[in-house]
């Protein structure tokens, strides 16, 4: 008995899903949108290190974009690069539906020394949320917590 009406279950879902269009909509794809990250700033020994990244792009299961790390008062550690933050279509679909998401990437610097990036992106509302994130260079962890946003792609 309970097998039957099991079975009527399954059959009316199935149903009611192929009269609804099949199946549910495709997750969203991250090439139609752009990350923006809002300029950050930390403290590392006598100095303030100030982090700049243009809008990320995605491509090639990442996140991209130039960057640029201003060193204060030692102007010698400035460098501008291209930041890759390693971010699959799942990962994005997650982070859509509000799941904070872990990260790992490079940031390759004008001199092409290759730093590692770890980090987390904190949804919060409307495409809007937190990105924590760590940069491993010159034996220093610089660490910038900022807020991002989603919006789609005009280009």
């Amino acid at each position: 008995m309970i097998r039957s009406i099991l079975a009527l279950l399954a059959l009316g879902l199935a149903c009611a899903t192929a009269a609804a269009g099949g199946s549910a909509p495709p997750p969203p794809d991250p090439a139609d949108w752009v990350a923006t990250v809002e300029p950050a700033s930390t403290r590392a020994a006598l100095a303030r290190v100030d982090f700049t990244v243009e809008a990320l792009r995605w491509a090639e299961d990442r996140f991209s974009a130039p960057y640029t790390v201003r060193v204060v008062p030692f102007f010698f550690f400035n460098e501008r690069g291209t930041i890759r933050i390693d971010f699959d279509r799942d990962a994005f679909a997650r982070l859509r539906d509000g799941e904070a998401i872990s990260f790992t990437g490079t940031a390759t610097n004008h001199r092409d020394t290759e730093h590692r990036v770890t980090g987390e992106v904190v949804p919060e509302a409307d495409e809007r949320g937190t990105v924590h994130l760590s940069i491993r260079a010159h034996g220093v962890s610089l660490s910038f917590t900022t807020p991002y946003r989603l919006t789609p792609r005009q280009d």
